[in-house]
């Protein structure tokens, strides 16, 4: 058996551990901005006159009592053997029709367009955790 095997394995399993501690944190920060996104693109149309809610008339979904936007949360971090995986998503049972729409109403997608706009910063939280488990 080679010298110092054991002492590489365990070696191993510390950097393993340090690098998903790492990533998770990552990915915990970027959800909060995905689910910070997502609550901050609602309008509360209980403040708003219906002159304000006419110029206000853009794909956003106007709450009136902030259930759903007070459901908006992120998931807890998920890790794996095939990797990191971190989701924001809404509780209230209406949110996937206000998300997706329905054949009857059209949609106001709030989630999507969160994960798009904090794309780039996403990238950037990760790939900078990377970059420091790697030094």
């Amino acid at each position: 058996m080679l010298q110092g095997l054991k002492e590489l394995n365990a070696n191993l399993k510390l950097v393993e551990t340090f690098t998903m501690a790492e990533l998770k944190q990552a990915m915990e920060i970027s959800q909060a901005l995905v689910a910070n996104s997502a609550k901050a693109n609602h309008l509360k149309a209980k403040n708003l006159s219906a002159a304000e809610r006419k110029v206000h008339s853009d794909p956003r979904f106007y709450s009136w009592s902030q259930k759903l936007v007070n459901s908006i949360h992120a998931e807890k971090v998920k890790v794996s053997a095939f990797g990191i995986k971190g989701e924001v998503s809404a509780g209230e049972k209406y949110a996937a029709r206000v998300e997706l729409g329905t054949a009857n109403s059209r949609a106001f997608p709030f989630l999507e367009p969160a994960l798009a706009k904090n794309s780039q910063e996403i990238i950037n939280i990760l790939g900078a955790a990377v970059k420091k488990v790697i030094k």
